[in-house]
């Protein structure tokens, strides 16, 4: 789904724009006056993706949303692929709103990214598979 696809362009982000790849809207660049030639070095990208934040749960929920009137075996399949999605979500959201970077998770953060992602992975799965 569109949340998956978005994470996973967070993941790949420096690989992304060092090929040419921008994965944010015109609209953003400007609103966020994003360095599109530096993006990598842009510290204003952390801005846009604390704003983009909501957004992105609205994704987790519409994908919830769809996944639920799929039939079992699908669900199944898809279901599973969230759990490391929402880990990278989360640890950007932690390591405050960081991507496209190494961020050295450690010790408590570690586990509070981690408690965290097990919260709203079991949310997600309730939301999926109980109707």
């Amino acid at each position: 789904g569109a949340f998956l696809w978005f994470i996973l362009s967070l993941k790949d982000f420096n690989e992304d724009v060092n090929i040419g790849l921008i994965n944010i809207s015109r609209e953003d660049v400007e609103k966020f006056k994003l360095d599109i030639k530096n993006l990598i070095a842009d510290e204003k990208r952390f801005i846009w993706m604390e704003y983009k934040y909501p957004y992105i749960l609205k994704l987790l929920e519409r994908d919830k949303t769809v996944l639920k009137t799929y039939p079992l075996k699908i669900k199944l399949f898809w279901v599973p692929g969230y759990f490391l999605t929402i880990y990278r979500m989360i640890r950007i959201k932690e390591n405050g709103f960081q991507f496209g970077i190494k961020v050295n998770n450690e010790g408590v953060k570690k586990i509070i990214v981690f408690a965290k992602t097990i919260i709203l992975y079991i949310n997600f799965n309730i939301g999926v598979f109980i109707k």
